[in-house]
């Protein structure tokens, strides 16, 4: 739990020759494997370097990056505040869950056996869930990987076989941040992009927590369906956010937060822009058929003469 990460980090701080030391506002502190010496990378050449979000891929890259315990300050303001500029939408800010603690969250929604994991609420929405991989913790606790594989059904087009790559970094008693980069195949443009999104579970001063959900549809392909696609990706990544919060609610961990209210408005008026969308193109495909097999009449009946 958040205990142990805490104590597993001061036991390696005892142990290590050169703990990380760096600076989180401008600078980032990173273990050369080779040398076996303190690497100080600028977050710019970070950037370079790869991504810091999780892809399945990279789990020696991610997990290289562990501050300080007495950095967790700093460090959590550093990730917030990057988190707003990476990220292009906002699902929630700052939702209130006011009688849960930290620990208490972890247990109950994120460790391996959960009673409410984030597994079990994809099921809830009608997601099939094939497997989901235990956490794999790094020595110091800080770090947490872990891999869900799902069928998710899309009405009217079948099945994505999905997978959501999630990647857990516990900042002491001051906050949790869990990133989750999503792939999905087997459908019309599902390969061409994938989903991107942070959620950032902070502990107020005054007891209680808050919660923040950002995300964003990262394209790697070409497709016509770009506009459809990614307008009914980030409207399922923002309704994603709105229901783990309402699980909350129903699990009895805290009251439902007033900005759900305005989201379940948003989000119903934003599907049905979508739909409308779809009568359009549908409409515009039929339209060009119809003007295509008059055409083709026109210039039967003069060959005929």
């Amino acid at each position: 739990g958040i205990r142990h990460a805490a104590n597993a980090v001061n036991q390696l701080a005892n142990v290590e020759k050169q703990p990380l030391n760096g600076s989180f506002n401008s600078e980032t502190s990173v273990m050369d494997k080779e040398k076996e010496e303190l690497t100080v990378y600028k977050i710019e050449e970070v950037d370079e370097l790869g991504s810091t979000i999780y892809d399945g891929k990279n789990g020696d890259f991610v997990t290289k990056f562990c501050p300080d315990q007495d950095n967790f300050g700093k460090a959590w303001n550093e990730l917030v505040k990057s988190s707003e500029d990476y990220f292009k939408f906002t699902a929630v800010k700052k939702a209130d869950l006011p009688d849960i603690s930290l620990e208490a969250f972890f247990e109950t929604f994120l460790s391996d056996d959960a009673e409410n994991s984030i597994s079990s609420f994809h099921e809830s929405i009608g997601d099939i869930i094939n497997n989901t991989d235990s956490w794999t913790e790094s020595a110091n606790g800080f770090h947490r990987i872990r891999t869900i594989n799902l069928d998710h059904p899309v009405p009217g087009y079948g099945k994505a076989k999905t997978t959501k790559h999630q990647h857990c970094r516990v900042y002491g008693t001051g906050g949790i941040c869990i990133d989750s980069h999503t792939e999905s195949e087997g459908l019309p443009a599902v390969d061409c992009f994938y989903v991107e999104d942070r959620m950032l579970i902070e502990a107020n001063e005054d007891g209680g927590l808050t919660l923040t959900g950002l995300y964003h549809t990262v394209w790697t392909k070409t497709s016509w369906m770009k506009g459809i696609a990614e307008k009914s990706a980030n409207a399922a990544s923002a309704d994603f956010f709105k229901g783990f919060i309402e699980m909350i609610n129903n699990a009895g961990e805290s009251a439902l937060p007033p900005v759900i209210i305005e989201l379940q408005k948003e989000h119903k008026e934003e599907g049905q822009k979508i739909e409308e969308t779809r009568f359009a193109l549908l409409f515009v495909i039929l339209f060009v058929l119809f003007m295509l097999v008059n055409l083709i009449r026109v210039r039967w009946k003069m060959g005929q003469l």
